[in-house]
């Protein structure tokens, strides 16, 4: 504890509390009150991002098992607002446990240096995707964090955080936070559409691109009811989950999962093998960009052959385009992505300096 001080002067007259901050200084925050922090500097936010990097490059290098579940993690995060939060009580949020836990160090870290956790979570995700650019893209295209400040959901709802996936009082943190309905892995067309449309206001490129996240990680029955990969290069982000869509597709059949051995739901995923003999798994959503599909459970028609489903939809010409560019899908998915970590938090404006505070 610090020693005491000079003797403190009566107080005067009330203090009207700060104006709204000016949009040109998106550091500043309120020094009226003695107990926010003081406004950081470029220079200072800058090398918390930049260490942070460092770090959360480390534990990627290490396990680059890291790369889909760090991705995983965010969108989870990111439906209803990126907020450090993600309620586990929900199944449609199993093994995201495993991401939260190796971040929660560098959380502790960096909150100090101005970095929340959403922060933190967000730029793990930028961090993750460099590691997984193919060789001839490292250091051409970069993911840098142009925003910070972003509020957990202990602050947004100061500790009251509602009900949970089970209809309980939710607890506020990373492993809790209010519920939020996902998209889910067995959805059709038209709800994949709405769902993007409706959550984060993208358009149909966007949302192809989004999906292209897909490229890396793998589905783990035990987590979420699927087992599989989606593509033959699953720690490199490129094109290949659309050339699986496409030009390379084997013949899916719908396979139904029996998961009543396990805490799960019972589900479906669609399954095929390629010329290499590799087993590919795509969800009905994954599908649903090049077939015209309703939800799984309800899927009349076949990948191919004389029943086969019908080839027209809103996103079929956007994922040719990603199969003979990739240059143009990894932008593309810079691009959404940097949409996507915002979601949720208000902007003082546009960003002239290298990196600005939400407000």
């Amino acid at each position: 504890v610090a020693p005491p001080g000079p003797p403190v002067a009566p107080p005067g007259p009330p203090v009207a509390p700060p104006g709204p901050p000016d949009t040109e200084s998106p550091t500043w925050s309120p020094t009226a009150f003695p107990t926010a922090p003081p406004a950081l500097s470029q220079e200072e936010i800058l090398a918390a991002v930049r260490d942070c990097r460092d770090d959360l490059r480390r534990l990627i290098e290490q396990n680059r098992e890291l790369i889909g579940q760090l991705l995983r993690l965010v969108f989870h995060d990111c439906v209803g607002g990126c907020d450090g939060c993600v309620d586990l009580s929900n199944p449609d949020n199993g093994g995201v446990d495993i991401p939260i836990a190796v971040l929660a160090q560098v959380v502790a870290e960096y909150e100090p240096l101005g970095l929340t956790r959403a922060d933190v979570w967000m730029l793990s995700a930028l961090v993750a995707t460099e590691v997984a650019l193919p060789n001839n893209f490292q250091g051409v295209i970069n993911f840098p964090l142009r925003w910070y400040g972003r509020r957990t959901c202990e602050e947004i709802n100061n500790g009251n955080c509602g009900l949970d996936f089970n209809g309980r009082q939710a607890s506020c943190g990373p492993t809790g936070g209010p519920h939020r309905e996902l998209c889910h892995g067995v959805a059709g067309t038209q709800t994949i559409q709405e769902f993007f449309e409706q959550e984060f206001g993208f358009n149909d490129r966007e949302i192809v691109a989004i999906m292209g996240a897909h490229s890396v990680g793998r589905m783990r029955r035990f987590n979420v009811g699927n087992e599989g990969q989606w593509d033959l290069t699953v720690n490199t982000l490129d094109n290949g989950y659309f050339l699986e869509l496409t030009d390379a597709a084997p013949d899916f059949q719908l396979t139904f999962m029996d998961n009543s051995d396990l805490p799960v739901a019972d589900t479906f995923q669609w399954e095929g093998v390629t010329d290499t003999g590799t087993r590919i798994t795509m969800l009905n959503s994954d599908l649903a960009l090049v077939r015209d599909l309703d939800e799984a459970e309800s899927v009349q028609c076949e990948w191919s052959g004389p029943n086969s489903c019908s080839t027209t939809t809103p996103f079929a010409s956007h994922v040719v385009d990603y199969v003979t560019n990739t240059e143009l899908f990894l932008r593309d998915f810079r691009d959404v992505l940097n949409l996507l970590i915002d979601h949720g938090n208000v902007k003082s404006g546009d960003c002239d300096e290298e990196i600005c505070q939400f407000l």
